[in-house]
């Protein structure tokens, strides 16, 4: 399972410089530099939790990879939103990507308040670690970051296709899939 880790932290990690060192000179997307930076950093977060021996080194492990789980889908959002050329104002674009600060704040409390996690203990899986959490109500947040920007996503792009704008319909078929 560790070596597992290892290689998808190696491949986002490659995808990433591939990706900066290649794609400079076309129209650089900032939001797909987003996404694979951010892969590549909650990539590791779960190779250092498949390493860690202490509660402690897993309440770190975990918090890395919630920066991903935190602020990948707000930036999947937003790349959503600008595929089917669908102008958000900057004022809802603060607000979503401020609500995922929020519940990244309420992540970074793990190990130290139960806000997020009540209880948590380590386990073995093959030759990796994991972390077997009790959640606590700030969870629940996280949750509804999840689902509710899963939803306004698939509404958009459902609306996108009724709406038969100028975005190509394969595009679109391939978001919602």
């Amino acid at each position: 399972m560790t070596t597992y880790y290892g290689i998808m932290s190696a491949l986002a990690l490659i995808n990433l410089i591939t990706f900066i060192l290649f794609f400079k000179e076309k129209r650089f997307n900032y939001y797909f530099l987003g996404i694979l930076a951010i892969v590549t950093i909650s990539n590791a977060g779960n190779l250092v939790m498949a390493m860690s021996k202490t509660l402690g080194e897993a309440y770190i492990a975990k918090k890395i990879h919630y920066i991903g789980a935190c602020f990948i889908p707000p930036i999947i959002l937003m790349v959503i939103f600008k595929m089917c050329k669908i102008n958000v104002k900057k004022w809802m674009e603060n607000v979503v990507i401020m609500y995922s600060f929020i519940i990244f704040s309420m992540v970074l409390t793990i190990g130290h308040s139960d806000i997020y996690y009540k209880s948590a203990k380590l386990t073995k899986i093959g030759d990796a670690t994991a972390l077997v959490p009790e959640y606590n109500f700030g969870h629940s947040f996280f949750y509804l970051l999840l689902y509710g920007y899963l939803l306004i996503g698939i509404s958009v792009l459902f609306y996108s296709l009724k709406r038969k704008n100028t975005v190509s319909c394969k595009n679109l078929w391939a978001l919602i899939g």
